[in-house]
């Protein structure tokens, strides 16, 4: 009412195609009691801007109702590993992109039934126990690799590079209960390495963090807006995030190149076939029973998480 406008980043085309995508409940599978899958998407340009974003599925019912993309942490599954173990592996010199490790568990744990095994397993609970190179346990999504490159750097070192470098504000750190015990959150190899967190991430988080790998190793903070000014043209709130540096230029490349076989020639190869011929990079995540479904990447004009 004072005359104030905002200057919104939203781009009109691909907020209406993701409300059509999202509008249609026949888009979206149902599970064996009929109950359908809900979903969040945020979609932005490579300085932060959110161009689109959709926090559910259906006709919109209500104003400031419950926005998944930003306010429903859900287990991100592999997807995490770029964002947390891998990147920091190659910016650290860990790893290169050719680097070599045995697919086998490296640990031992005691599993519901009480009894030792040997931990983690891959998907379908195998191993090759052979040497298998970074791109590739990538590109298969291995669990064991990441473990192992946890191991090497170190739980806090992973937890704050994921944290103060991608953004993940939804981490959550060691705790005590009222009655003292102590709490992991999310320093733990399951978090951190395979996704499975404490309490999740949000798709906006995600996606601002697979920016990097697009972004020369920037990252920047989402924002919804430019800017806000009165009738006089004075900015009264600068919506713009300067960039900070999440890892070396080098890293961010390395990782786009080995994102890119994830699509090409792994996980994800199925967004081939909406994007032939376009550089696409991106991870998929999955968790128990399928429970989470992720997608997470971008091609050289914008990123997305879904």
């Amino acid at each position: 009412n004072g005359g104030y406008n905002i200057y919104c980043t939203m781009d009109p085309k691909i907020q209406a195609t993701i409300d059509k995508y999202y509008s249609n409940e026949s888009n979206f599978l149902k599970n064996s009691k009929g109950v359908r899958a809900q979903s969040s998407i945020t979609i932005m340009d490579y300085n932060g801007h959110v161009v689109g974003i959709s926090g559910g599925v259906g006709e919109k019912t209500g104003n400031r109702a419950l926005n998944r993309a930003t306010s429903s942490p859900r287990q991100p599954g592999s997807s995490i590993k770029p964002i947390t173990v891998y990147s920091l592996a190659l910016d650290q010199n860990l790893i290169t992109y050719s680097s070599m490790l045995k697919d086998e568990p490296t640990m031992t744990i005691t599993n519901e039934k009480g009894q030792k095994v040997k931990w983690p397993k891959n998907a379908g609970g195998s191993t090759t126990n052979r040497n298998v190179t970074m791109t590739y346990a990538l590109q298969r999504s291995y669990n064991t690799i990441p473990v192992q490159l946890t191991e090497k750097l170190g739980i806090e070192a992973v937890f704050n590079h994921a944290v103060n470098d991608m953004g993940i504000k939804n981490f959550v750190a060691p705790f005590k209960n009222a009655d003292g015990t102590t709490e992991a959150g999310d320093h733990t190899y399951s978090s951190l390495a395979l996704g499975g967190s404490y309490k999740g991430i949000t798709t906006l988080e995600s996606c601002a963090a697979f920016a990097t790998f697009g972004n020369m190793g920037k990252y920047y903070e989402p924002t919804f807006y430019t800017k806000v000014t009165n009738h006089y043209g004075d900015v009264i709130l600068d919506g713009e995030a300067n960039a900070k540096i999440a890892m070396a230029e080098d890293t961010a490349v390395i990782m786009n190149h080995m994102l890119q076989n994830v699509v090409n020639h792994g996980t994800g190869t199925s967004i081939r076939s909406y994007l032939p011929t376009m550089k696409v990079f991106g991870k998929t995540g999955t968790t128990d029973d399928s429970h989470n479904l992720w997608f997470a990447g971008g091609t050289p004009y914008y990123v997305a998480s879904c």
